[in-house]
């Protein structure tokens, strides 16, 4: 068994440690244009998609929000 590393590598994503955010390599690739994004479709979404979305988007704005999201947002 591989492990859940070659599915996701421990550098992909952000990390904190000692309480400072540690960037992931996907913010690398991304800036150094390794990830190509083409239009696949219309671009359109269902009612029900947004519905979803506007749900989690309330709660994690909402009761869901944790204390560091928001100075995370600005450091960006």
């Amino acid at each position: 068994m591989e492990g859940i590393n070659s599915y996701c590598p421990a550098t992909l994503p952000d990390h904190y440690n000692n309480g400072l955010l540690i960037p992931g390599q996907w913010r690398r690739d991304l800036s150094s244009n390794a990830l190509q994004l083409t239009q696949t479709g219309s671009n359109t979404h269902s009612r029900n998609a947004k519905e979803v979305r506007e749900k989690l988007m309330n709660y994690y704005t909402g009761v869901g929000a944790i204390p560091f999201q928001y100075d995370v947002l600005g450091t960006y």
